[in-house]
This record gives C-alpha cells, structure tokens and sequence, in this order.
C-alpha cells in the first residue's frame, strides 16, 4: 500500500471509506458518474490526428513517365467526353433560338 500523502493514497482512502454493499446498483451509477466521466474524457483521443487516418487520406507520389501520360490521357478523354456533350447542346440551343425567331 502507499504510505505517503498523494493523490494514488488519498483514493485508496476514499474507496476504503465506502461501504461496498449499502449502496444499490442505481446508487453506485450516481457515485460513479463523475468518475467514470473524468476517465472516459481522459481516455478519448482525436481520431483525425492519428497517423492511420492520415495515411488513409493522402497519396503516394507517382513519379513515373508512364502514370503520369496515362493521367493525362484520362484528363483528355473526360474534356473530350464533356466537350462533345456541351458542343450537342449548344448547336441544339442555337438551332431552337432561330426556330422561335
């Protein structure tokens, strides 16, 4: 046991003073409340700092000649795709505005 006068001591006296068995399980809820609530916000960590997060979020840089063609190539083909879907629209647009007028 600790014979000097810490915090550690002062628990140990504190739990030793109560009287395990007078007291309900709804009693003890109540008596335990605030402590289970120091150690619960003791014990919770930021999971947005922790390095598995971060890892999980970010990406390893590719240096290589051939991804970066074939990422230029996926850009191209979604401008084209996009580019040809605008380019319908437009000449359809164009073709009903000189059909109203």
């Amino acid at each position: 046991m600790c014979s000097c006068d810490c915090a550690y001591k002062k628990r140990l006296d504190y739990w030793a003073a109560q009287n395990l068995t007078t007291h309900t399980m709804e009693e003890w809820r109540v008596i335990l409340a605030p402590v289970l609530d120091e150690i619960k916000k003791n014990l919770t960590i930021n999971k947005t700092k922790l390095s598995a997060n971060i890892r999980r979020h970010s990406s390893a840089p590719d240096g290589r000649q051939s991804s970066k063609s074939m990422g230029t190539i996926a850009i191209l083909l979604i401008i084209l795709v996009i580019g040809t879907v605008l380019l319908i629209d437009i000449t359809a647009f164009c073709r009903w505005l000189a059909a109203i007028q």
